[in-house]
């Protein structure tokens, strides 16, 4: 899957992806709650997050991030994220409300 790392650009910068449905199925480490960091799953941290139903492919918005010191882990939406340490590069995914193309 993709990661942050793929995407260039300064703290706050976004960009839409899709993700398809059952993304979380393919077995996909992800690091963080919230802020994850820049080497996990996009679409797997949509779904841990709440962004996307797993059993459905959807767009979402990413928002690169500041450094992170302490990326805690938890359970969200059946996908166990672990803990993180200092990462440089991180990102934070949110629902799409509306879009007009």
């Amino acid at each position: 899957g993709s990661s942050a790392m793929d995407f260039v650009g300064d703290p706050r910068s976004t960009y839409l992806i899709a993700c398809p449905a059952n993304c979380d199925k393919q077995g996909e480490i992800i690091e963080g709650t919230g802020v994850y960091s820049s080497d996990t799953s996009l679409c797997v941290a949509a779904v841990h997050s709440g962004a996307m139903f797993s059993s459905e492919s959807s767009i979402v918005q990413i928002t690169l991030g500041y450094p992170a010191f302490d990326i805690p882990s938890t359970i969200g939406h059946g996908v166990t994220s672990l803990p993180g340490e200092k990462k440089y590069k991180t990102f934070k995914v949110s629902k799409i409300t509306s879009c007009s193309l």
